[in-house]
């Protein structure tokens, strides 16, 4: 390195300086990026995984399988329950009878990336030297538009040149329903353009740009064909920074447009309406009772049903009369 060399101004060999706020800003997106999703590849996790799902379909635990073959698995006992909550294994929680019984803990739902290092030669740095690099290279927008927490998205394709923007309706929020949407439109292709399906698919998606979500963590399965052919560039916007994407906005909104907003049926609006009476503490009618009776039970009324509350009460009948809510016996203790 030549940071402080006294022969630096008389050297004529090629310098190298050491850069402290790039070597830092690298080691944190290296850190940050190695302890995030499943920190095993593909291949690593598929060498255990037929063999735990077979042992888990004859009635073993985790823990059983796990004992029995100590070198078949490369990580602890909790690490494999948190990748079959994540739904990265064959084995799914219907699977674990114990754990079936258990009540569901609250908190966030286990997301994880499917490639921690999805990020590395994609990003958004990279995505601006790419389009300097090939100028006039039309430019795909891809996002997803979340409706409720945990059920169905739409995945939305913007097709910059043309403004015109794709979308398709998948079951869960994965990497797994992203990636099947583009074996189906590669498969669509093929059915219609035969041999040039590839070239139109090149056409069609020459560079693509994404956010930061868990369900983009597949770029092989995006950028790729069956036969492992790159096809398309995948690159990833700065995190927390979705307005790198231009039409993020336009999105949201079309979406929001051609889509209503879900309403409460009947039968959900009046359970609605039940509880919030239940939390106030007294229905509506003993309400409007309380209010009757604090405007027309005074002493001296000709009212026959005044004549009846100013009458002494006796302790039996106080005993025996039901109190609705807080309100009405302030109400009858006015009188």
């Amino acid at each position: 390195m030549c940071n402080g060399c006294r022969d630096e101004p008389r050297c004529v060999l090629r310098k190298k300086y050491y850069q402290h706020d790039a070597a830092q800003k690298n080691y944190r997106e290296v850190l940050v990026q190695t302890r995030t999703g499943a920190n095993y590849s593909e291949a690593e996790i598929a060498a255990f995984d037929a063999t735990l799902h077979e042992l888990l379909l004859k009635g073993q635990s985790v823990h059983a399988a796990m004992t029995n073959n100590p070198g078949l698995f490369p990580m602890c006992e909790k690490t494999v329950y948190r990748y079959i909550a994540g739904g990265l294994l064959s084995s799914k929680n219907h699977h674990l009878p114990e754990k079936m019984k258990l009540k569901p803990r609250k908190g966030r739902s286990v997301e994880h990336k499917v490639d921690a290092t999805c990020r590395i030669g994609r990003t958004y740095e990279d995505y601006q030297r790419f389009l300097a690099e090939h100028p006039g290279t039309p430019v795909v927008e891809m996002d997803t538009v979340e409706g409720v927490k945990g059920g169905k998205v739409l995945l939305t394709l913007h097709f910059m040149p043309q403004d015109f923007m794709l979308a398709f309706l998948l079951e869960r929020k994965c990497a797994a329903a992203v990636t099947a949407v583009f074996a189906r439109i590669r498969g669509l292709l093929r059915k219609a353009y035969g041999e040039k399906a590839e070239e139109m698919f090149m056409r069609l998606f020459p560079v693509i740009l994404t956010d930061n979500g868990t369900e983009f963590t597949d770029p092989a399965g995006i950028e790729n064909d069956e036969q492992g052919r790159a096809q398309t560039s995948l690159f990833y916007c700065d995190a927390c920074q979705s307005w790198q994407k231009r039409t993020w906005n336009a999105t949201t909104s079309c979406c929001a447009r051609c889509c209503p907003r879900a309403r409460p049926t009947p039968s959900r609006r009046a359970s609605t309406d039940s509880r919030r009476s239940r939390s106030r503490g007294c229905s509506r009618t003993s309400t409007a009772t309380c209010a009757s009776r604090s405007a027309t039970g005074r002493r001296g009324s000709s009212s026959p049903r005044a004549s009846v509350r100013s009458a002494p009460r006796s302790s039996a009948w106080s005993k025996s009369r039901p109190t609705t809510c807080a309100s009405s016996r302030r109400c009858w203790a006015s009188k």
